[in-house]
């Protein structure tokens, strides 16, 4: 089975872009197939931020608000708050320290065995 790398979108069109070029580099490199899930726009009720990246020519599966997203993201949110246990998820989150982000070697290394989640602004 063809591992796949989903990347959770969010904020506005750079933000986008940048979660985009992460996700489709670490795609291409290990042959996964790359979905682009926008389910956690209909969650921004302060920016109203939309998906803007349809408007482009970009490689890629665009998935929306479905159940399974839905629990997707819950079984993810719960899991973060135990650390040990976020791994499981094969979720690669951006990580912060004293304000800045962190590298993360896991978005460089080999192949992923399995499917990934990317989660940060990158």
């Amino acid at each position: 089975m063809t591992p796949t790398v989903r990347v959770i979108l969010g904020g506005g069109l750079g933000n986008q872009m940048f979660m985009y070029a992460a996700g489709r580099a670490l795609a291409a490199r290990t042959n996964a197939r790359l979905v682009l899930d926008a389910s956690e726009f209909r969650r921004d009720h302060v920016y109203k931020r939309i998906y803007l990246l349809d408007q482009f020519p970009i490689v890629g599966e665009s998935v929306g608000p479905s159940l399974r997203s839905t629990v997707l993201l819950t079984c993810e949110r719960l899991l973060r708050r135990v650390p040990p246990l976020g791994s499981v998820t094969g979720l690669i989150q951006e990580q912060m320290s004293d304000g800045l982000p962190v590298f993360r070697a896991d978005l460089v290394e080999g192949p992923p065995r399995r499917s990934v989640a990317l989660r940060g602004y990158w």
